[in-house]
């Protein structure tokens, strides 16, 4: 058995689901290079069902509060691998707070709380993923999906997930390619251009300086095309 304490600093990010965002905000983050930020924290915890030499099955619940909203709201996922593939599917449920008082409407110079006659907009949503991949010596090869429907986009947003990841030695080296088929406009040299069907690559590479400590450098992890440093402890 093992668990998790997980950040929200995923959401709106390369590897992450797409949570709603003004056009104002998506706008001024992408020209200061801001990641998205809320304070949403998670918490997982999995076992394994059962293993054998060629499958294995394991279980796992997940639970997710945004501090606005102050509701834990639940999830469950599963994995899996049968001969050399493995598997991985997850349901939960989200909670999106868009604070209406601090963004300016550009069309009326006034907040957007005026325009929608309330302080917030806050929404319940479901998040289903899938991934499948397989791993040929050193080289892991994985495809996934994340798929979420928000009100506030007025139809489904469709995440796909290509990357391959190659193992030499300390080191891990990553490729990847998302698509995204969704409402968000993307940002284009100073300006939001509506685009249904967008693009982005990533690279990274991580060095392990033991089974405990792992250092990465990161390529467009946040969508800013820009370069960033991790760091993961595991106990």
């Amino acid at each position: 058995m093992g668990g998790a304490l997980i950040s929200g600093s995923m959401d709106n990010s390369f590897f992450g689901n797409r949570l709603p965002e003004l056009n104002e905000s998506l706008l001024e983050r992408q020209e200061n290079n801001k990641q998205f930020r809320n304070k949403k924290i998670g918490f997982a915890l999995g076992g394994r069902l059962f293993s054998r030499k060629n499958a294995t099955l394991d279980l796992g619940i997940i639970f997710k509060r945004h501090p606005e909203v102050k509701q834990i709201n639940p999830g469950g996922g599963l994995s899996g691998r049968l001969w050399k593939i493995h598997f991985g599917a997850s349901f939960y449920q989200d909670d999106s707070y868009v604070d209406l008082t601090k963004v300016i409407d550009t069309s009326t110079n006034l907040p957007y709380s005026a325009t929608y006659q309330k302080d917030f907009l806050k929404e319940k949503f479901t998040v289903s993923t899938y991934t499948v991949g397989t791993r040929l010596g050193n080289l892991a090869l994985d495809y996934g999906t994340i798929r979420s429907n928000l009100d506030f986009y007025g139809k489904p947003t469709n995440i796909t997930l290509i990357s391959g990841a190659y193992h030499f030695g300390n080191y891990l080296f990553n490729l990847a390619l998302r698509k995204e088929k969704s409402q968000v406009p993307e940002y284009d040299d100073g300006v939001l251009v509506e685009k249904k069907n967008k693009s982005e690559t990533y690279a990274g590479v991580q060095y392990s300086i033991n089974k405990h400590i792992i250092f990465g450098l990161n390529y467009n992890y946040f969508l800013l095309r820009e370069f960033s440093l991790s760091a993961t402890l595991f106990l």
